[in-house]
């Protein structure tokens, strides 16, 4: 397993969706980047760095508290380096599972501009371009600076995290992350509990699209859009859109939060994606990807580990 995880890969820069600096094009996908705040067991914490690097001394509340508590995610990062040789004693198992939780709950907590950013990189190789480090990252090469090589274990994370986007978009997979089932997952002495991140989505719809005004009802099992127009939500709300052209009918099981698939009669409009600015990427699924480059996709490329 640990061959596997070093196994280093070789990308042509030029192909690739490359970041290094948080301020560049494909900047938010680092852990670095500001700006994608979350909130675990009640407490706020300003960078997936912050968090990756309090899951790696459950043991140590006192050092979880000053990582978390740090603005800028490097210097939560550093604050780390005086204490890494007692690191919970599976650290070297358990980082891969933890950054992939890490960047779960990002997406999760912060679904339109993060999904935005994933949306982006359409099917393009994702790539960290580090100076030194060949594990999460790759390393440009001298004697071709185009030619980046090493594990990218963070860049293949956050491609299979844009695998599962494009094909399970609003489903609540998306948005309830289960703690790891891995022992001494805590937060300041408490146990990591389930992230719930599907009231906040709705809010921000209620606030930022302006679609839906919500008033409180009984509990529903199904979301249903009707021609009057509104939608019964299974948490116990009504929304009404306020656009007269939203109609139509979606009908979502329990387990969801919103439909993938929207079933919208042929004599209505369809319905609109939940951010009418972001462009449609299609489901990056192996016919996808035959049918626009000609190659059948590998799925091991986008597995990772």
């Amino acid at each position: 397993m640990e061959t596997k995880r070093r196994e280093h890969k070789v990308y042509n820069a030029l192909e690739c969706c490359v970041f290094r600096k948080t301020k560049e094009e494909y900047g938010g996908l680092s852990n670095m980047a500001s700006g994608f705040p979350l909130v675990v067991n009640n407490v706020k914490i300003l960078s997936s760095e912050a968090l990756y690097q309090a899951c790696r001394f459950p043991h140590m509340p006192d050092v979880q508290e000053r990582v978390i508590r740090e603005k800028s995610p490097m210097t939560a990062k550093m604050i780390t380096k005086p204490y890494r040789n007692t690191s919970r004693p599976d650290w070297n198992d358990a980082r891969i599972k933890i950054m992939k939780w890490c960047i779960r709950v990002k997406l999760a907590q912060n679904f339109v501009e993060f999904g935005k950013l994933l949306e982006s990189t359409f099917d393009k190789p994702i790539v960290e371009d580090s100076s030194k480090d060949d594990f999460w990252g790759a390393i440009r090469q001298k004697e071709d600076s185009n030619i980046i090589k090493g594990t990218n274990a963070l860049g293949r994370l956050l491609m299979e995290l844009r695998l599962t986007y494009n094909q399970k978009r609003y489903s609540s997979e998306m948005f309830v992350i289960e703690p790891l089932d891995i022992p001494d997952f805590k937060l300041l002495g408490e146990p990591i509990q389930v992230i719930d991140a599907r009231e906040s989505f709705l809010n921000y719809l209620q606030k930022e699209m302006k679609f839906f005004d919500v008033a409180d009802t009984k509990a529903h099992t199904y979301i249903t859009i009707l021609p009057q127009p509104t939608i019964e939500f299974v948490h116990g709300r009504t929304l009404s859109p306020k656009k007269p052209e939203l109609t139509g009918s979606v009908h979502v099981s329990p387990a969801q939060i919103l439909t993938a698939k929207p079933k919208t009669p042929k004599s209505t409009p369809k319905l609109p994606r939940v951010d009418p600015t972001l462009p449609t990427t299609p489901s990056q699924s192996p016919k996808t990807v035959k049918a626009a480059t000609g190659k059948r996709a590998n799925k091991a490329q986008t597995t990772l580990f």
